[in-house]
């Protein structure tokens, strides 16, 4: 394996990372971004191919909507074709992306991350399954047939060791050719520190009160609706306390059902729904919220976890998928879907100030484990093995 300062064994590696052209305030983005910026410092040259299509193609599926899709996006987060530029190894970085091995497969050896197979898992729960369109089956069914080609023609990378065990049960795929390669999180950025008066000002925050955060989307799997039933225990027992809800809106029916959630359970004036925050204010509302949350049912590594603990700021997450993985014992866990016993964690943590130092000693130390610099050593490593293993087959 490539050790972090060993740039030498890298020079000169040209490499193509497949992404999306998004604003880094996706968690699938970030990974994308910070990836090439240590693989540079690695050595390597990195360089990006974007799936969004372009040109006339792009204006014109801009025009599609009437078929209940926005096709740009779609085919952006599930492409059927690229124009490969020339490299020595061409990262897809991100599972939905696998269905170009098929499709439009790329000229050289190939590494995949999968960061979750969650809506192919939960396809058959008429609750959770995320399939608003047919189409939408169809291509995720492509990607998932492209992971299984994948091992023919590369290597897989998963965020978790429950992402990877996902791909040998749901997948049978062979575990020797997926590697665990974890998340990392900016240190720099993701810090303990005072919150600005600016930022404060611009999101309404008092200091010292009593705030809990849930960073992510309104998708069912995250247990948003049941955030809502034990946030309206915590209203009851901590005066003042509020909860914000960071977030663009991607499911809208999801988020009328949650607004109207909170109007019947009267703290609706106690929930604030920031839609639009920048990546940069992200650390800023860590740091000033008592406790951050993260409620899903299915998640394949839980960025939000890392990142709360890396700004010192206590969590309390559901015992579910790669969440205990990633949370260690620093985090107070729930069972996911108990309402009554999220409220009653949030409460404990609120009111017990020696539970919250704690917390957040514990969560300074996990998040320092986890860095970007690690996390892009190991996938160099992949990279070498995914050459290697072609050299292999072409003799």
């Amino acid at each position: 394996m490539v050790a972090p300062g060993d740039a030498a064994a890298a020079t000169g590696l040209r490499v193509c990372l497949v992404a999306r052209d998004e604003p880094g305030t996706t968690g699938t983005s970030r990974y994308a971004d910070h990836l090439g910026r240590d693989l540079r410092r690695l050595g390597a040259a990195p360089g990006y191919a974007t799936t969004r299509p372009a040109g006339a193609m792009g204006r014109a599926l801009a025009h599609g909507r009437r078929v209940g899709l926005d096709p740009g996006t779609f085919l952006a987060q599930y492409p059927l074709t690229m124009r490969w530029p020339e490299a020595d190894v061409y990262h897809l970085t991100v599972q939905t992306y696998a269905g170009l091995l098929l499709t439009s497969p790329p000229p050289g050896p190939v590494v995949v991350t999968v960061h979750d197979i969650i809506p192919y898992l939960t396809r058959h729960d008429r609750r959770l399954r995320p399939y608003g369109h047919p189409v939408h089956r169809a291509f995720d069914w492509l990607a998932m047939r492209g992971l299984r080609h994948a091992q023919q023609r590369g290597l897989l990378v998963a965020d978790s060791a429950w992402t990877k065990a996902t791909l040998t049960t749901a997948l049978g795929l062979d575990a020797r050719g997926i590697a665990v390669v974890p998340l990392g999180v900016d240190s720099v950025r993701y810090r303990p520190g005072p919150v600005p008066a600016g930022v404060r000002q611009r999101y309404r925050l008092a200091d010292g009160a009593p705030y809990v955060l849930y960073v992510g989307s309104d998708d069912p799997r995250k247990g948003v609706a049941g955030l809502l039933r034990a946030f309206a225990r915590v209203a009851r027992a901590v005066p003042g306390a509020t909860l914000l809800k960071v977030g663009a809106v991607s499911h809208r029916d999801e988020r009328r059902a949650h607004q109207r959630t909170a109007g019947a359970l009267s703290i609706a004036h106690a929930v604030r729904f920031l839609d639009h925050v920048p990546e940069a204010d992200l650390p800023w509302l860590y740091n000033a919220s008592a406790v951050a949350v993260l409620p899903s049912s299915y998640e394949g590594f839980g960025l939000p976890v890392l990142e709360a603990m890396a700004c010192g700021t206590p969590v309390v997450c559901a015992a579910a998928a790669a969440l205990p993985e990633v949370a260690g014992d620093a985090a107070v866990l729930v069972p996911p879907g108990d309402a009554v016993a999220l409220g009653e964690a949030l409460v404990r943590v609120l009111t017990d100030s020696a539970l919250r130092a704690d917390l957040a000693q514990r969560g300074l130390a996990r998040a320092a484990t986890y860095t970007w610099q690690g996390t892009a050593a190991a996938t160099l490593d992949r990279y070498e093995a995914a050459l290697h293993q072609q050299s292999k087959d072409t003799r």
